[in-house]
């Protein structure tokens, strides 16, 4: 899963409409149940550590989920299926989704669990097609959070 953000600017938007907009973004995706107050909390982090912390902690989120998965493919892909390996991949990338408070991701995560117990390639298979599934639509909607995001540390507004 890679995040590109796009860096179109919206040049009619000052600060307080891009946070307001941010909030906005972050709550729709509570919401919708992709992140939970985690998310949010990550989001506030930054004001305490430094401008680019948020947005370094999603990017590399999204460097790892999207490296995890691609093991996982791989490891699926092998005749004889290595479970150690499929369930520390699985571990990993529940740990790195709950990091940031995507509850979606860790939900998924807990089928692969128990497909990696069960020693089923099809059952992870089906497993790992959810969670690709689920970091797509947690990526097109993080881009809108990490597009507004961008603004804010670039000084727009």
């Amino acid at each position: 899963m890679h995040v590109c953000v796009s860096l179109v600017v919206d040049w009619g938007m000052n600060k307080e409409e891009l946070k307001k907009s941010l909030f906005d973004a972050i709550q729709r995706l509570e919401n919708d149940g992709l992140v939970d107050y985690h998310f949010r909390e990550c989001y506030l982090l930054k004001e305490d550590t430094d401008p680019t912390f948020f947005f370094e902690l999603i990017s590399n989120f999204s460097t790892e989920a999207r490296n995890v998965v691609t093991k996982m493919g791989k490891t699926l892909n092998q005749s004889l299926v290595d479970f150690v390996e499929m369930m520390d991949c699985c571990m990993k990338l529940k740990g790195c989704a709950a990091s940031i408070g995507a509850c979606r991701i860790s939900a998924v995560c807990s089928n692969l669990h128990q497909a990696v117990e069960n020693n089923s390639k099809k059952e992870c298979l089906q497993a790992l097609n959810n969670i690709k599934h689920e970091l797509k639509e947690l990526r097109s909607r993080l881009n809108v959070v990490l597009e507004d995001e961008h603004k804010l540390i670039s000084g727009v507004g």
